[in-house]
């Protein structure tokens, strides 16, 4: 958006009309959630725990530890502590 207000000097209104986007997403930053550095320390502690497992398997244990997690929350979390699929 602000690429095509600097190459066209428009304005952000009609650069938004012109994408036929809302001008409030382009102003929303967001927020990284507690709970979520709280569940990344808990991933990492069962890694060290076992070092083999994957994200589903870890996701099973946090389950039975009471978590609520999905798999797709489960896996965007693994990605963003760095981690990957275990070696065979």
């Amino acid at each position: 958006m602000q690429t095509l207000q600097r190459k066209f000097s428009v304005s952000e209104r009609r650069a938004c009309n012109l994408l036929d986007q809302p001008r409030s997403s382009q102003r929303y930053v967001g927020q990284p959630r507690d709970e979520d550095q709280r569940l990344s320390e808990q991933i990492l502690a069962w890694i060290r725990q076992r070092p083999r497992f994957g994200y589903r398997r870890i996701a099973v244990l946090l389950r039975r530890d009471g978590e609520v997690i999905n798999d797709k929350r489960m896996y965007r979390l693994w990605k963003a502590v760095g981690l990957k699929a275990p070696r065979k």
